[in-house]
């Protein structure tokens, strides 16, 4: 789903995982003229504001294959 950062605005999308019996947003750079287009994103590419709150960072998810919606 789309989404804004709280902090800047910075497009984003997130997405739920799977970490065990957990479940977790995690967020990848929307904004196609970012250097990290497409890339997850622990915390926000534009002014660093923590995203995954919560996942640990060993289980966060290293590639995104396909954004969906």
């Amino acid at each position: 789903m789309l989404t804004l950062c709280a902090g800047c605005g910075h497009r984003l999308w997130s997405e739920i995982k799977n970490v065990g019996a957990f479940r977790f947003l995690a967020y990848f750079d929307d904004d196609e003229g970012s250097a990290t287009y497409a890339e997850h994103s622990p915390s926000c590419p534009s002014c660093g504001l923590g995203l995954d709150k919560g996942m640990p960072g060993s289980q966060a998810p290293e590639e995104h294959f396909s954004r969906g919606g």
